[in-house]
């Protein structure tokens, strides 16, 4: 089930981050009917500055979202090893990890989709944006939905299963995260 108060608050995050880089006003005004009367001439792509800022952001937001790459492995480690490092009840301190862990997940989920969103935005307001920049950019709305429908548990358990397996396909975010970064030099 989906809970309001935590969609709102990523909304709410995610448009702050948005209009803080110029992205909305820019993205509206070079969308607009009136775009063509916008011309710099000193510059042939007006709204690049606030693509590049939106770049900048969704790299932050990119690199948060696979922090889970230490996270994952970190709670394992804990589970394992923490309560006999406290000295407190073995389930007790398994039980605050997976609040942790739970928190952690939502998280990782509304990064992945800011990263994603903002990304998006980023690429459409450079011009030199080619397929090199798209595929890779379509790999990560595809993580996306695919935790998505995890975390919602809305589709039959053979749904669920195959996203699961795609999510869990490091393999997507790798060469993702590779060609972007090749297509970025």
């Amino acid at each position: 089930m989906v809970k309001w108060k935590e969609v709102a608050i990523a909304i709410l995050i995610l448009s702050m981050v948005i209009m803080t880089c110029g992205g909305a006003p820019i993205l509206m005004a070079k969308y607009s009917p009136d775009s063509g009367k916008m011309s710099d001439d000193n510059d042939d792509n007006p709204w690049e500055d606030g693509g590049e800022s939106l770049g900048t952001a969704a790299l932050v937001f990119l690199i948060l979202t696979l922090s889970i790459v230490l996270w994952k492995p970190g709670v394992k480690l804990a589970r394992k090893h923490l309560p006999d490092k406290l000295e407190m009840e073995n389930r007790l301190v398994k039980k605050n990890i997976g609040i942790a862990n739970r928190w952690f997940m939502k998280i990782h989920d509304w990064l992945g989709f800011g990263a994603a969103l903002i990304g998006t935005l980023h690429g459409l307001l450079m011009d030199d944006w080619g397929l090199e920049f798209w595929i890779p950019m379509g790999g990560f709305w595809v993580l996306v939905t695919s935790g998505y429908l995890m975390r919602v548990k809305w589709p039959p358990k053979q749904v669920r299963k195959g996203a699961r397996l795609l999510h869990m396909q490091r393999f997507i975010a790798i060469v993702s995260v590779i060609v972007l970064f090749i297509a970025h030099d």
